[in-house]
Formats: C-alpha cells, sequence, structure tokens
C-alpha cells in the first residue's frame, strides 16, 4: 500500500518542464514508490486493540463534551441544553466504573465552563437570543445550578487550579514549556488587543495569523518527511507542538527512528491532540467575547454621551419646540430603529422643565404610551417590574393633573389619539386613563400567573396590585362626580374583581394592623368596614348602565354570589345564581366566564357544607368533583397536552386559590352522610338508586381490602368513618372525620364542627334504626337519646320524618314516649318470587343488549320505525280504497 506523503514529496510540478520529463518522473515513481511499513502495522493493529470498561464509558463523556464546546462557540443553547443532558445520561451509564476511577476531569471542567458561561451572560447579550434559544438558556441555566450543587467542592477545587488539559496534571516538567507557550500567546493576543481598536481589523488579522500558522505547520510536517534540515527553534516547537509524530533528522541511529513510526497509545494522543484544539477554540471565543463586550460598551458610552449632551444643553422649551418634539416622536413610534430610552428620557426632561398643567398633561400621555411600546420590546411573557412602577407612578401624575378643577380640555393638543370616535378632548383624555389603568391590571394578572406564589417577588407584586386598587378608588370617586357612566361602570368592575374574593375578618386584622402602625386606611382596599354594601353598589353600577353587555354583567353577577358565599349568605347566593339565569349565560360564554361560574358554584357549595345543608352541599359539588378534571375546570391546573400560553391565560392566580382538598373532603363528607343511610335503609332499593356512584364504588373498593392500614389522607379518614357511622358508631365516625386538618383553614371552624357533629348524629341514629329494627319490638325515646346524646324532642322528629316519607314501617305510642316497630315477615314463596323476577328482569336486559348490537334497534326494523314515525298512517290507504268501492257500487246502482 503505498502512502500519499511519499508521493507527494516525490512529485516534481514546474511549468517550465517539458512533457517528457513530466511521463520520466511518472514512470520513476511507479517504480520507485516507498511502502508504508508503519500504515500497514497500524491498521493490523487497530484491529487487536481491546478496549477496557473505564475507555469505553469516558470515551463516550468525551465525545459529548467535545461536542459542547463547538456548541458554546456559537451560543447555540438549544444544542448545548440537550448535548448536556446527554452528557448526564452517559455520566449516569458510567456510574460503576467512575465509583472505582473517581470523576473525570473532563466532565467537571465543562461544568464548571458551563457555571461561568450562564452566568456571565451580559444582559445585552440575553436580548440578542431568539426566544427559543433564550428559552434554552434559563432552562440551562436552572439545570446547571441544580447539577452543580451535587459537585461543588470539586468544582470550588478546580477553579483555585483550573487545568485545561489532562496532560497538564500527569508531569509539571512537561507542562512548564507548554505553560510559558501559552503566556507569551496571552501577552500576544493582549498586545494584539490593546493596540487594535477596530474590532474588524483585528478578526481580520487573526485570521490571517491563524491560516499562517496552518500553513507553517504544513510546511514543516512536509520537511520532515522530505528529511530536510530544520532550524533548532524549529526542532524545539515540533517536539512541544506535535509530540514527537515524526523523528527528528539529527538522529541518524535507524533503531531510535524506528520507534518513532511504531504504533503507539493512540488514544492518549488523540486525547492530548483533542484537548489542546479545545483549549485554542476556548482561548478564541474568549477573546471574541471581549471584543463584543468591549465594542458594546463603546456604543453604550457613545449613547450615553450623546443623552449626556443633551441633559447638559440648555433648552429653551417653548411650546413650539414642544409640539414638534412630541409630533415627531408619536409619529416614529413604529419605527424599530428609533431607541425608545431617548426618548423617554427627553420627555421626562420635557415634563421637568415646562410649566402649565394642559402641556405637562400633553407630555405624560405620550410618555405612558411610550413606556408602554418600551415593555413590548422585552422577551418575557408579561411586562418587567421596573417599566410597570414607572407607568403606574406617571399615571398618578396623569390622574392629578387630569382632576385638576381650572383645566381647559379644549386647548389641549392630542398627539397620539388611543380612543376612536371620541365626543370632545375631555372625554378622550378620561377614556384613556382608564384604558391605561386596564392595561396595568392585565398586566399585573400576567404576573400573578406565570411567578411562583412562594417568591418575594410575588408578594411585591401584591403590594404593587394594593397601589393600583387605591388609584382606582380615587379614580372611581372623581368619575361619581363628573356623572360619566362609562367610566364608572369600568372601574366599578376593576374595583370589584379587587375585594370579591377577600373575607370580613381578613380585613379587619388588615385595619387593625393599620391602626395599631398609624396608617391612613380610607383609601386602602380593606378600608371599608361593610363589604357587603360596597359590592351591592358597585354591581348596581355595573347592572343599570344601559351600554353593559350581558358578558359583564354576568361576571359582575358571579362576583357578588361568590362574595355572598364566602360570608354565608347561602340563601342570597342561592338566589342570584337561580334568578339571574348565569348558568345558560356562562355556558355559551367564553372559558374565563365558564371557570368563574365553577368556582362561585364550588364556594356555594362549600357555604352551604358550613351551615350544615349537607343535600345543598352535595348537589352543588357533586358534578364538578366526579368529573375528574377539577383543577382545571376551576382554573388552578395546566394541563401538559395542551397549549402551554392558552393555559396560563385561563389560569387563576395563586392567591386567588380555592384548596382542592377542602373541596374534595367536604365533597365526600356529604356523600357519605347521605348514601351510608341509603345503604342501610334497604339493600335491594340501594343498588337501584344511587345518590353518588363515585363514593359507592370507592367505597366497595375500600370494603374489599384484605387489610387497610391507619388513615393517613383525608379520603382513609372518610371511608373509615363510613364504616363506623353504618355501625351507628357516631362518636368514633366523628373522631376520625375530625382529624382531617382542613378545618383549621375555616374562620368559623368551630361552628362548623358543631354542625357536623349534629349532622353525624342524625345520620348514625337513622343507620342504627335501619340496622337493628329486626331485632326490637320497642324503643324508648329516652334510650336513643341515651345514646346518641340528643334531645327527645329531635329524636321525635326524625323517626316522624321516616315514618312520613314511608322510609320505616312503624307507629308512636305517645303514653309511653317510644316507637312500636311493624315486623312484615316475608314468606318463603314472595321471597323466591322476588328473586325470580329479579332474574328474569336481568335476563331480558341481557337479551335486550345482544339484539341491540346486532340490530342496533332492539327487535325493530325499519319498516316498522317508518310506520311507527312517519306522518301516513296505515289506515289511511284502507279508507281510501273503501271510498274507491263506495263509488264503484253508486255507479252500478245508478245503471
Amino acid at each position: 500500500m503505498s502512502s500519499k506523503f511519499f508521493a507527494d514529496a516525490n512529485k516534481v510540478s514546474s511549468d517550465e518542464e517539458s512533457d517528457n520529463q513530466q511521463e520520466e518522473t511518472k514512470v520513476k515513481e511507479n517504480k520507485k514508490k516507498p511502502v508504508n511499513w508503519a500504515e500497514s502495522e497500524s491498521d493490523d493493529d487497530d484491529k487487536r486493540i481491546v478496549r477496557t470498561q473505564k475507555e469505553k464509558k469516558f470515551g463516550a463523556i468525551d465525545s459529548v463534551v467535545k461536542k459542547i464546546h463547538e456548541k458554546i462557540k456559537i451560543n447555540d443553547f438549544q444544542a448545548i441544553l440537550n448535548e448536556f443532558e446527554e452528557l448526564n445520561k452517559a455520566f449516569e451509564k458510567s456510574k460503576k466504573v467512575i465509583e472505582k476511577e473517581g470523576i473525570p476531569l473532563n466532565y467537571i471542567r465543562i461544568c464548571y465552563i458551563l457555571e461561568n458561561l450562564v452566568n456571565n451572560m451580559s444582559s445585552d447579550d440575553k436580548k440578542k437570543l431568539k426566544a427559543a434559544n433564550n428559552k434554552a438558556f434559563n432552562t440551562l441555566k436552572q439545570r446547571i445550578k441544580k447539577n452543580n450543587k451535587t459537585y461543588e467542592t470539586q468544582i470550588e477545587e478546580f477553579a483555585k487550579n483550573p487545568v485545561y488539559s489532562e496532560s497538564e496534571s500527569e508531569s509539571e516538567e512537561e507542562a512548564k514549556p507548554k505553560k510559558a507557550k501559552k503566556a507569551r500567546k496571552q501577552k500576544e493576543d493582549s498586545e494584539s488587543e490593546d493596540e487594535d481598536e477596530d474590532d474588524d481589523e483585528d478578526e481580520d488579522d487573526e485570521d490571517d495569523e491563524e491560516s499562517e500558522d496552518e500553513s507553517e505547520e504544513s510546511e514543516r510536517g512536509g520537511r520532515l518527511l522530505r528529511g530536510d534540515s530544520l532550524s533548532e527553534s524549529e526542532v524545539t516547537e515540533s517536539e512541544e507542538e506535535e509530540d514527537d509524530e515524526f523523528p527528528p533528522p539529527h538522529i541518524t541511529d535507524p533503531q531510535e527512528r524506528r520507534k518513532y513510526w511504531l504504533l503507539k497509545d493512540q488514544e492518549e494522543e488523540k486525547e492530548s491532540q483533542r484537548q489542546q484544539r479545545i483549549d485554542q477554540r476556548l482561548a478564541d471565543v474568549e477573546r471574541k467575547k471581549k471584543r463584543e463586550a468591549k465594542k458594546l460598551e463603546e456604543a453604550k458610552a457613545r449613547k450615553d454621551r450623546k443623552i449626556d449632551v443633551e441633559k447638559t444643553v440648555v433648552i429653551d422649551y417653548t411650546p413650539d419646540y414642544i409640539a414638534k418634539k412630541l409630533r415627531e416622536i408619536a409619529e416614529n413610534r413604529a419605527n424599530k430603529k428609533v431607541d425608545f430610552r431617548e426618548n423617554i428620557i427627553l420627555l421626562e426632561n420635557m415634563y421637568q422643565n415646562v410649566k402649565g398643567d394642559l402641556r405637562r398633561l400633553e407630555i405624560l400621555k405620550v410618555l405612558i404610551v411610550i413606556r408602554f411600546d418600551q415593555a413590548k420590546e422585552t422577551n418575557l411573557n408579561y411586562m418587567a417590574r421596573s417599566i410597570w412602577l414607572d407607568i403606574l407612578s406617571d399615571l398618578n401624575e396623569y390622574f392629578k393633573l387630569m382632576s385638576l378643577p381650572e383645566l381647559n380640555f379644549q386647548k389641549m393638543s392630542i398627539y397620539i389619539r388611543d380612543i376612536e370616535n371620541a365626543e370632545n378632548t375631555e372625554t378622550l383624555v378620561y377614556d384613556a386613563f382608564c384604558t391605561h389603568y386596564d392595561t396595568l391590571d392585565s398586566e399585573l394578572q400576567k404576573s400573578f400567573k406565570y411567578q411562583e406564589f412562594s417568591t418575594l417577588e410575588y408578594v411585591e407584586r401584591l403590594k404593587d396590585g394594593a397601589n393600583l386598587v387605591k388609584l382606582g378608588s380615587y379614580a372611581y370617586e372623581f368619575f361619581e362626580s363628573k356623572k360619566d357612566e362609562y367610566n364608572i361602570s369600568r372601574m366599578a368592575l376593576k374595583r370589584l374583581e379587587a375585594i370579591y374574593y377577600l373575607n370580613d375578618q381578613t380585613l379587619q386584622k388588615l385595619r387593625d394592623h393599620a391602626v395599631k402602625n398609624s396608617i391612613d386606611y380610607r383609601y386602602e382596599y380593606y378600608g371599608v368596614v361593610n363589604t357587603q354594601e360596597l359590592v351591592q353598589k358597585l354591581a348596581s353600577k355595573i347592572y343599570n348602565y344601559r351600554y353593559s353587555d350581558e358578558k359583564t354583567k354576568g361576571r359582575a353577577m358571579l362576583y357578588q354570589i361568590y362574595h355572598h358565599a364566602i360570608h354565608n349568605r347561602y340563601t342570597l347566593a342561592r338566589d342570584f345564581l337561580l334568578m339571574a339565569h348565569v348558568q345558560q349565560l356562562a355556558a355559551h360564554s367564553d372559558v374565563n366566564l365558564q371557570i368563574l361560574f365553577n368556582r362561585a358554584l364550588v364556594q356555594l357549595g362549600i357555604c352551604a357544607f358550613r351551615l350544615g345543608l349537607i343535600n345543598e352541599a352535595h348537589a352543588a359539588l357533586v358534578e364538578i368533583c366526579t368529573s375528574g378534571k377539577l383543577r382545571y375546570i376551576i382554573g388552578q391546573g395546566i394541563s401538559r397536552t395542551a397549549n402551554e400560553r392558552e393555559e396560563r391565560r385561563r389560569f387563576v392566580p395563586n392567591h386567588l386559590h380555592i384548596d382542592v382538598d377542602t373541596i374534595e373532603s367536604i365533597h365526600l363528607i356529604s356523600a357519605m352522610l347521605l348514601e351510608i343511610p341509603h345503604i342501610a335503609a334497604d339493600a335491594n332499593e340501594a343498588n337501584k338508586k344511587v345518590i353518588n356512584k363515585y363514593f359507592r364504588k370507592m367505597l366497595e373498593i375500600y370494603e374489599k381490602n384484605y387489610f387497610n392500614s391507619p388513615p393517613e389522607n383525608f379520603r382513609d379518614f372518610i371511608y373509615a368513618a363510613s364504616k363506623e357511622l353504618a355501625k351507628g358508631n357516631w362518636s368514633k365516625s366523628y373522631t376520625l372525620l375530625a382529624q382531617i386538618k382542613i378545618w383549621e383553614q375555616q374562620f368559623d371552624s368551630d361552628q362548623v364542627k358543631q354542625n357536623l357533629l349534629q349532622r353525624v348524629k342524625e345520620q348514625a341514629f337513622k343507620c342504627y334504626i335501619y340496622s337493628y329494627k329486626q331485632c326490637y319490638e320497642t324503643l324508648s325515646f329516652q334510650h336513643l337519646a341515651d345514646i346518641f346524646e340528643m334531645d327527645i324532642s329531635m329524636i321525635r322528629q326524625i323517626i316522624c320524618k321516616l315514618i312520613y316519607n314511608r322510609e320505616l314501617d312503624a307507629r308512636l305510642d305517645g303514653g309511653n314516649a317510644c316507637v312500636t316497630f311493624q315486623k312484615k315477615e316475608i314468606s318463603k314463596l314472595q321471597e323466591l318470587s322476588q328473586q325470580l323476577i329479579e332474574r328474569v328482569t336481568v335476563s331480558l336486559e341481557n337479551n335486550e343488549r345482544i339484539l341491540d348490537s346486532k340490530s342496533g334497534s332492539y327487535g325493530y326494523t325499519d319498516k316498522d320505525f317508518a310506520e311507527l314515525f312517519s306522518k301516513k298512517r296505515p289506515t289511511t290507504k284502507k279508507t281510501k280504497v273503501n271510498a274507491n268501492l263506495l263509488q264503484k257500487n253508486k255507479k252500478k246502482n245508478r245503471k
């Protein structure tokens, strides 16, 4: 097998040589082609190489690390994230080898590099990333932070003495010339960066230097292959850089030269060469980042100098200058090249230096719109808090100027028309304020949906919301004084949204805290003592406005129902829900209104349970809780299959959530109190009519278990209490129910527990009567009252109700104060006939199902259905035939 290197060394290509000389050289090359024995040996030896488990596993890690380094150069964070996950998978597969050999240095090195990469990423560089790449960067940052906690000590040790190749840690003596050379390169790079001011020229020069280095290396390799002599400096450089791949020319001993051609440990050589290339690429990336950072700093400095110049220049803020600038800024809003920061600073300076409330109002109106435009450029799903606070402060100033009585709006110039078809300038100014207020409120709700409830930022946003509500209360009173019905209804809806979910006890605690700290809370959202009156007043403003649509009225109605329910005003809330036909409106409306309706219905059921109305609570909660999608129905869950952005729009903020365990517990307790006496009344009747199928099914599963462990969650407590309730053991049943942790969340928990205890006693008494009526002929009321710790009047009332509803076959003995049971013993024939009837009905249903699966019509054919449901009956044909016969007979008689 011939080697191309020797062929290249023997080639002679010149334009001046003749064709005969070229033919002679070709013949000589064909005759005297040297055989490359080293290459053939390497091919044979490659087949015989056996790699250890360590080399395989660490080689897989090294290959992934190499890919990550390649993606770091181009800032492809999506690919880096994928490769980082692959790296951790390979690391998990190599755990057995790592336990013996230790964590590979390459893994610690890449974790250190990635941590520095994500932490040192500037905000300007991050803005340049696309949306998908930016999302991958945030995910990668979280993954690396979580991953590096496990190897924190190893990374800290590596940071103290960073080793960028494994060959450096093997021997210090071999590393000295390499470190010196690296230091020389860094010094040269720093000098070149200091000297060159233009970044483009630097990049071109570096590319030229790299190309020259590559050409020098290739030329030196060719000279070594040809056996030409090299200088001493070239020999030392070749020894350092090439790791003795070729024998130097000063070694003439054939045995010594042969050592260089023998097969070496290729894995170590490849690893060292690959690591050197990686280090070189990392150094290039660092240099490029430094140049980009320097370039951005210079651009920012130039921009700041321009802005400072504008600040320092004394400008005469005449009306013509202000009108010109405002018109120019308004016209350039759609221009993407316009710097909003410069315009905002200019408008702020104009606002501070201009005199005259009307002119300042004009500037503020433009300034608020420009701030909203600035917020759209951010990659966040909601407005940044700093921009939001700036707009809120500007809106406060806007309201103060707008509410001045001596202001003449007719002289005001409008440069940005947010509201079309406005009657006059005053209306446009008022409507613009309400529009900006609505936008700020919607952005605040978005931030609640995308932030975690446990963070301090969420608490800060709640405080920001309180300041916004305070501004809304001022604006509501102002529009009431102006008798502006349209804006009154808009601000009333916003105020209603801010207070409808708050309980009076919570507001009282906030007022006590404000009094203790001497805070004026008159215009705060918790400043109103009678919230029922305020909610009714705000809702009536929306109902009475003639242009309010049905959706807005329905939303206000649901807010009012929700507020009545959390204050235990069940009758009012139920009447509003039934009389206003809100359910029909929600069924044909958007998803947000349907979620609000479901939340109001859930609160209505919880309210009924707190008052001891078990039937009403069960009726309100059974459909929602048995659907299997309780969290999504009330807007407290995000499904993984659907579009996340659409789900986030429906998501209710965390501070408005209703505890799901409370809802399910109340539903199951209500079902238990209704279903267990129904089962105990008559087994046959109970099987025919089931009150709650979900509870019955789960109870059967619980009873079929061979062993039930002590209850741990609320479901186990309820099912265990159900078994005790069926026996009539009310005390143990109530003890199990009282151990559920939902009662601590209720404001009036003692009253709720007292109502629950009363209902448990009543249902346990019914179960006792149903279960043991065959064992007694008479039972005294006093004995029953002692067992269940109830009044005799209550015992008499329950028994009378059972007898009236024909659920108990008994009669009262008023003189002896007891109940006498009338036993009806069923004969053997009656029992057998009942069993026969049940079996016949079951077989009939099975036959109908089989017939329906074949014909699809329960035995009827298509002709039968046509005759049954056709408009023309079969009798009409007979009447027509009879009429024809009568006519023929008449004709015959006439003849």
